[in-house]
């Protein structure tokens, strides 16, 4: 619904309805959000995890009294947490799921009784379904105020399966005089031009909202993992050895994982470590578990009725939890988008602050990758050693005749067997006698261990890019804007999976290498390669050069007497 030609309210008039209806003064840029809106232009919402995303979504109710607005979500749970907020400042709104999707619903949001309405992708763009027939529905059409995406890099990164995202393109041919609101927290460049042109946005009539997507009260770390993946030993931090009742609890936590299947044996093995009436304090939680086992398992996480939660992605994306005070990030198999939408659940509190961690193999980390080259070139040399010293004890060599041709043939005689060689770097020392005993317990078959990292060469006053050698003694500013350029090279043609094969090797994409190696490749701070990335602001601002104030000591000390979170 285009209002070109009105006259738009000011920036006071827009605060003091804000406070009157929501209860809260919005920022400037959600003002903007709207002034662009009403009148007609398409918004890109370009800001941090827990910014306030959600309130200017709302904000076009508040002038425009018979005005709808349509939001799309990834995930149904958001839908119904938008409604609970919508309906305590007595906002009419409704969640539209597989579950609810009756014509009586969609013949109420026809009739105009409800002022938001909440939809995933795969509800709006059912074909002959209910949405549908409600956009070819003139009198319908001509009071949405807007459609917003939540977490609109879903358009780009999760069309491959969840087509109906892909699909959404068509909107613009059924709307096209309808405002569209695109927002998230991770647009990086190439999501951002793939979403222009899927859903046909002219730069003409787009404003662009954008602010630094840095969370400064989280700190970032990475840890190796010592023991093997699953053992899940590395996760035993997050419950303190020996709790019992009367202790503190922990500090409340969300580990998250790729796999269904992990979240769920990482859940079991953090549940054993406390006794048996507490063990219902750690919950997991998928995408196959029912829309009200999850509501109820978030709300208990934020009440405090349960310590943590071992999930999927089904618990992430715009969870508004404001006190989460550990993250955890289990293997880096994600993209850079989404480990960052994972990160960024904690301390959704700006007065708060969080630890996050992420635990990554040790085939992915400089130093290894350098000792398993140094034990491949010495074992390539022992070989070479031992053929030279064959060849120059060759036996004594005999004649004998071959086939029927008279010709006499001098023949080696060679031993067939050989002495195996032992890889030194598959041996286990210094292992916590107490992790030990638990590690005893376990009946596993962990082959990431086995698998030899790839070669990486030394990075002493030059680095090497890509294939592009760079000279350390440039600026970090000038360095880091010729990463930002091969990230995203590099990023055309892949896919949503973080770890790729090239020729057999496992490796990570530029960001995320550079993310996990960050210490050791000089860069002075883990946000430089995610700023980088998004390229939301210059690469090095706010960054210090030599070491991050928010880059994080062990993970043994979270649970410390100290609540300091932040180094």
């Amino acid at each position: 619904m285009s209002t070109s030609g009105n006259a738009s309210p000011s920036i006071q008039e827009i605060r003091a309805k804000c406070q009157e209806v929501f209860g809260c003064k919005p920022f400037l840029w959600q003002c903007r959000a709207l002034e662009a809106t009403l009148k007609g232009s398409d918004v890109i919402i370009d800001v941090g995890t827990g910014a306030g995303k959600t309130l200017a979504f709302f904000l076009p109710l508040l002038f425009r009294p018979s005005g709808i607005q349509i939001i799309v979500t990834a995930l149904n749970i958001l839908g119904q947490q938008n409604v609970e907020t919508l309906q305590r400042a007595r906002v009419t709104a409704i969640s539209i799921s597989a579950e609810c999707a009756t014509a009586q619903n969609f013949q109420d949001i026809a009739d105009g009784r409800y002022r938001v309405v909440v939809v995933n992708p795969e509800q709006l763009m059912k074909p002959n379904g209910g949405f549908e027939k409600l956009f070819r529905n003139e009198g319908f059409v001509s009071q949405i105020s807007s459609i917003v995406f939540d977490e609109a890099h879903c358009i780009s990164q999760w069309g491959t399966f969840r087509p109906e995202y892909k699909q959404v393109s068509r909107l613009r041919y059924l709307l096209p005089s309808t405002p569209f609101v695109f927002a998230s927290a991770t647009f990086s460049p190439l999501i951002l031009e793939d979403i222009k042109q899927t859903l046909h946005l002219r730069n003409e009539n787009l404003t662009h909202i954008r602010l630094p997507n840095d969370r400064p009260n989280i700190s970032l770390g990475v840890r190796q993992m010592k023991y093997a993946v699953s053992s899940f030993l590395d996760l035993i931090f997050l419950i303190p050895q020996s709790w019992k009742e009367g202790d503190p609890p922990p500090k409340k936590f969300v580990v998250f994982f790729d796999s269904i299947a992990e979240s769920v044996q990482a859940g079991r093995f953090l549940r054993r470590r406390l006794p048996l009436e507490q063990r219902k304090k750690i919950r997991w939680l998928h995408s196959n578990m029912s829309e009200p086992f999850k509501k109820q398992t978030v709300e208990q996480l934020k009440n405090g009725e349960i310590w943590g939660i071992c999930a999927t992605d089904s618990f992430g994306m715009g969870m508004d939890l404001p006190d989460i005070a550990l993250i955890v990030n289990w293997k880096i198999l994600c993209s850079m988008c989404t480990l960052w939408q994972r990160l960024g659940r904690g301390a959704r509190d700006r007065d708060l602050t969080a630890t996050t961690y992420v635990f990554v193999e040790k085939k992915y980390i400089d130093s290894e990758r350098e000792k398993a080259a140094k034990r491949k070139a010495a074992r390539e040399q022992t070989k070479k050693r031992k053929r030279t010293e064959t060849r120059d004890e060759e036996p004594a060599q005999k004649w004998r005749r071959v086939g029927d041709t008279g010709l006499a043939t001098r023949v080696s005689v060679q031993a067939e067997t050989e002495t195996p060689e032992i890889d030194e770097g598959n041996v286990v020392d210094n292992v916590d006698p107490a992790a030990l005993q638990e590690l005893m317990e376990w009946d596993f078959d962990d082959e990431s261990d086995a698998e030899e990292p790839e070669e990486r060469v030394s990075w002493p006053t030059e680095e090497r890019v890509l294939g592009v050698m760079l000279d350390l003694s440039m600026c970090l500013e000038d360095r880091l804007e010729v990463r930002r350029a091969l990230y995203h090279e590099q990023e055309k043609g892949r896919n949503s999976k973080a770890v790729v094969k090239k020729r057999g090797v496992v490796s990570l994409p530029p960001e995320l290498d550079d993310f996990v190696n960050a210490d050791e490749r000089k860069l002075g701070c883990r946000r430089v390669p995610i700023k980088a990335y998004f390229g939301s602001t210059r690469a090095g601002e706010s960054c210090v050069t030599h070491a991050c104030s928010r880059s994080l000591r062990s993970p043994h000390d979270v649970n410390s007497h100290d609540d300091t979170l932040r180094m």
